[in-house]
């Protein structure tokens, strides 16, 4: 199973075909949907200028979709570090305790 880094150069790589593109950044939402998998599709496609039947969109608008993804991917990723960091502090600090 690929991860999405990998499948995010898939989608950017130009000698891939069109429909593996496409479907590349469809597997991409399987790793990360913010909105679930229908409607981060539904916004992506909208705001990249393509439609969400579109079989064969331009390469371009393609990576710029992978683009906005790839975007709000590191915001959560930056989010879950800071998360972990600050549970870890509040545990160490006595603030949480496990559960018995």
């Amino acid at each position: 199973m690929a991860g999405f880094r990998s499948l995010a150069r898939q989608v950017r790589d130009p000698r891939c075909d069109l429909a593996l593109r496409r479907y590349s950044l469809r597997k991409c939402l399987e790793r990360f949907a913010p909105y679930g998998h229908r409607a981060t599709w539904d916004h992506l496609c909208s705001r990249a200028g393509f439609g969400p039947e579109d079989r064969s969109p331009d390469p371009v608008r393609l990576v710029a979709a992978l683009d906005e993804l790839e975007e709000a991917r590191a915001v959560w990723l930056a989010y879950e570090v800071e998360f972990a960091e600050r549970r870890k502090k509040e545990k160490h600090d006595g603030l949480r305790r496990r559960a018995v």
